[in-house]
């Protein structure tokens, strides 16, 4: 980025489209850990970071760390994906929560993909700036103790922007919806100070965390 969430009617789009169904029995106990990977890029091309760890990327350092911005390597594709490595404490597969896209109301454009549990309470927000979905998608996450990728492709970096911004690309990062949760940040990640000059070294699909997010089961 160069500049820069009613729990009721969730619960009844949920249940229209059949996400997520009552949850075992031994699933009344559990926790799930969520880690949040880069937006673009696949298995055959690497991701290109374009700034560190910053708010608004525009050489002055003071502002405060919240995201990262992302682009396909010479710019091949202006898809955005959603990339999420689903831990949680089952043996087998089993259906932890769900997530939702939708683009944003107010502000510049962004897609926000909402991750909820099993009883719909939102966990949190993955937001993706300067991009937008096409058809908002639905679908049910399933966690268990080896850990489950999931990889979705949610839309499409947006140009010209309706915020001032240089060039498609696309800024995610994760804010939290409830206070029972938490989250940490890949502080290895270089934040735009220490990459102001150089920030263009190809990261693997599953090779920057960028964020870790844990809740405990309904």
């Amino acid at each position: 980025m160069r500049t820069l969430l009613t729990l009721g009617a969730g619960l009844v789009l949920a249940a229209a489209m059949g996400l997520w169904p009552d949850a075992p029995a031994e699933a009344s106990h559990y926790s799930v850990s969520i880690s949040l990977y880069h937006p673009t890029g696949n298995a055959t091309n690497d991701a290109r970071l374009t700034c560190g760890w910053h708010t608004t990327c525009d050489g002055v350092f003071t502002d405060a760390q919240l995201g990262l911005d992302w682009v396909w390597p010479s710019n091949m594709s202006y898809e955005v994906r959603l990339r999420l490595f689903v831990a949680a404490s089952f043996s087998s597969a089993t259906v932890v929560g769900s997530v939702s896209t939708a683009n944003s109301t107010s502000g510049c454009y962004k897609i926000e993909a909402t991750i909820r549990r099993t009883d719909g309470l939102r966990v949190g927000l993955v937001v993706n700036q300067h991009a937008q979905v096409s058809t908002p998608k639905a679908w049910n996450i399933s966690g268990r103790e080896q850990g489950i990728y999931n990889d979705t492709s949610i839309g499409s970096m947006v140009w010209p922007d309706n915020c001032t911004t240089w060039g498609r690309h696309t800024m995610q990062w994760y804010s939290r919806a409830w206070t029972g949760s938490s989250f940490s940040k890949n502080t290895s990640i270089p934040t735009e100070s220490q990459c102001w000059y150089d920030c263009y070294s190809p990261y693997g699909i599953w090779s920057t965390r960028e964020y870790l997010i844990q809740f405990p089961g309904p």
